[in-house]
């Protein structure tokens, strides 16, 4: 956490309407401290402490669209994990979309070695498989094929040349996810973004940061820690096993999952290029990514 602010700092940089949606605050009374949390690249994240207890403020950024996420499917998905004890209470959504207010989650911070720890994969692995068994609420389907064909779209759109080289990696994961729909796997809660910054807890791991959560193939968060952390693969089977995966998926089957979640992980970086938006750590994923397509 970084150096608290002042309250009249917070008030500034938090919009008034905001604040007074977190507990302790609804009367225009001041926080007791407010700090600016590290990481994220899209959004602006605050912790808050107030005489109600602790809590994160989340200020979003970017066009959510452009991104594929849907903030009423992520709330409705957050607060279904929520439920469970496998995610942050939510306080509030806003129903625009702007901003969401959780409890603060407590906890050790998992750290991307923690991915090629056995011990700590069984635990993340335990924690998935309770998310997958949760009977999912009414929203729409996650859908890949729609994201990979929006950002393809839109790089090609500013980028002609990219056409044949991103035409031919679409074609490539549309067959991808037509050979894992076949499998026949039951479409449950997935939350799609398992990088070790959205994991909290050592026992009994935690999840936040529920933006790409989605209603799929229960496939794709094991696919997601392919994705960022390929150290993993060595343990494919341990994942399967104790997510209790292993009689509906084959490792090739997630070594074909992992691969679209590196597509969708370098279009994304792509597309906050294009958009003007990226880092100089977005450009250096963006490399990484593409050397491993």
């Amino acid at each position: 956490m970084a150096a608290d602010l002042s309250h009249a700092g917070a008030r500034e940089l938090i919009p008034p309407h905001v604040l007074e949606r977190v507990p302790g605050c609804e009367g225009g009374q001041p926080p007791i401290a407010v700090a600016r949390s590290s990481g994220g690249s899209v959004n602006t994240t605050w912790r808050v402490v107030t005489s109600a207890g602790r809590f994160v403020v989340r200020l979003h950024g970017e066009d959510p669209a452009a991104l594929g996420i849907d903030r009423t499917r992520e709330a409705r998905l957050h607060a279904a994990a929520a439920r469970a004890d496998l995610a942050p209470a939510l306080v509030y959504a806003d129903p625009g979309g702007a901003f969401l207010i959780t409890e603060l989650l407590e906890g050790r911070p998992w750290k991307p070695g923690d991915f090629a720890d056995p011990a700590c994969l069984t635990r993340i692995a335990g924690t998935l498989k309770v998310l997958h068994s949760l009977p999912p609420p009414a929203v729409p389907r996650f859908d890949p094929a729609a994201i990979l064909r929006r950002h393809v779209e839109r790089i090609v759109q500013a980028e002609p040349s990219a056409a044949a080289e991103l035409e031919a990696l679409l074609a490539r994961a549309l067959a991808v996810l037509n050979a894992l729909e076949g499998e026949g796997r039951t479409p449950c809660i997935v939350h799609n973004d398992l990088h070790h910054s959205n994991v909290i807890g050592w026992e009994r791991p935690r999840l936040i940061d529920w933006e790409y959560a989605g209603v799929a193939d229960p496939l794709f968060d094991l696919a997601c820690v392919h994705a960022y952390y390929p150290q993993s693969a060595r343990f494919d089977r341990l994942l399967l096993e104790e997510t209790g995966l292993a009689r509906a998926a084959t490792p090739e089957s997630l070594r074909l999952a992992g691969w679209l979640f590196v597509l969708l992980a370098y279009l994304w970086h792509r597309s906050r290029r294009i958009s003007g938006a990226a880092g100089s750590g977005d450009l250096e994923a963006e490399r990484e990514l593409r050397e491993r397509l």
